[in-house]
């Protein structure tokens, strides 16, 4: 399960640690400060850099559609055979089915 577990409050943790004001308030825990460190002196770079992944709150605006093509694949090769899942939607209904009522 997701977390140990879909309960309120982990679901509330994961929420609200998911938004895009709670990234930008830590963003040294969404970037990629430690591979660039050891890239950075591999290549001979000056340390310091920036990594950040989080940009400007637009969620799967960096997705293009290639990608996410490549991942419903994969998803099919899988995930469907092995459990019978067509889409992360619906692992998401069995693992949780209250989630959604919850959220409305």
């Amino acid at each position: 399960l997701f977390m140990g577990g879909y309960d309120a409050l982990t679901r509330s943790i994961a929420t609200r640690q998911a938004e895009f004001a709670f990234m930008k308030r830590h963003p040294r825990q969404f970037d990629d400060h430690l591979v660039r460190q050891t890239r950075d002196a591999a290549c001979g770079l000056p340390p310091g850099g920036s990594a950040s992944k989080v940009d400007k709150g637009q969620a799967g605006a960096k997705v293009p559609d290639a990608i996410r093509r490549t991942y419903a694949a994969r998803w099919r090769e899988t995930m469907e055979p092995e459990f019978g899942l067509a889409t992360y939607a619906e692992l998401d209904r069995v693992l949780n089915p209250d989630w959604g009522r919850a959220s409305r």
